[in-house]
């Protein structure tokens, strides 16, 4: 029934070489993937999580509501940014700011398969 906040959660991330969109974006890509990272029972209360991408993405902001997926965001890159989040916990006013420096690496693991048994 405590209040959540930015000390019980963080964005964590991983990025992989997407070679097969160079040609269309004319550039070397990458896909990055962030998923939200938290205890259980603190993960359980939130209600969605809206990403702030930088203005140049078409889909800038992208709200996602899926608790099974750890709120997962996947998108391609080209450079490395900083990704911002805004997360709504059910019955709490305040919302929760989060950001996280995405950085670019030739391999990187799916989170997902990490964190999902």
């Amino acid at each position: 029934s405590e209040d959540v906040t930015e000390k019980h959660l963080a964005l964590i991330h991983s990025s992989w070489r997407y070679s097969r969109k160079d040609n269309e974006f004319n550039k070397k890509m990458y896909c990055f993937q962030v998923i939200v990272q938290g205890q259980e029972s603190v993960l359980d209360r939130i209600e969605y999580v809206k990403y702030k991408l930088n203005p140049t993405y078409p889909n800038s902001d992208q709200i996602k509501h899926d608790r099974n997926k750890y709120f997962e965001l996947k998108e391609l890159a080209w450079g490395a940014s900083t990704i911002k989040a805004e997360v709504k916990i059910k019955n709490q006013e305040k919302i929760i700011k989060l950001s996280r420096f995405i950085n670019l690496a030739e391999t990187g693991e799916n989170l997902l398969k990490k964190y999902i048994v």
